[in-house]
């Protein structure tokens, strides 16, 4: 819900400077943000990269460090470095692909052999993702536009 709220209104504020059109930038962007966060869904089906006791802890430590990431380039802190080509770039790249990557390690640790009901889990974890999906655009087209 955080990458569909914050990834409209901030990053597409702030145009790349080597790309001059405003409607190619945001074909690239928000491609770019679906190849990473395809990648990163990829990623996390191969191997468990973190650990099912660590995965809250780093959901939070995710979620902390790029609401200060969207913080520092929203609120104009060192322009220089924060609105820089190559920090919004890797600011997406990062942000789409930690979407992806944690969206699929939940479904994997919600549905595994630990849960009573996996089948009914899954399909719990299925309505809150597309509710947050819902929820999250809401936010994002009555907050940003």
């Amino acid at each position: 819900m955080v990458y569909l709220m914050f990834f409209p209104g901030v990053t597409l504020n702030y145009q790349l400077s080597f790309i001059s059109s405003y409607t190619w930038f945001v074909i690239f962007i928000v491609s770019y943000a679906s190849i990473m966060d395809t990648f990163g869904r990829l990623i996390a089906g191969w191997v468990d990269v973190i650990p099912k006791k660590w995965y809250l802890p780093a959901c939070v430590l995710r979620l902390t460090l790029l609401c200060l990431s969207f913080s520092l380039t929203m609120n104009n802190v060192e322009p220089y470095i924060f609105q820089s080509d190559w920090y919004i770039i890797l600011n997406v790249g990062l942000s789409a692909y930690t979407c992806g990557h944690f969206g699929t390690i939940g479904m994997k640790f919600g549905s595994d052999k630990e849960t009573g009901d996996p089948s009914l889990a899954a399909t719990i974890m299925a309505m809150w993702l597309m509710f947050g999906i819902f929820f999250g655009s809401t936010i994002a087209i009555a907050f940003f536009s």
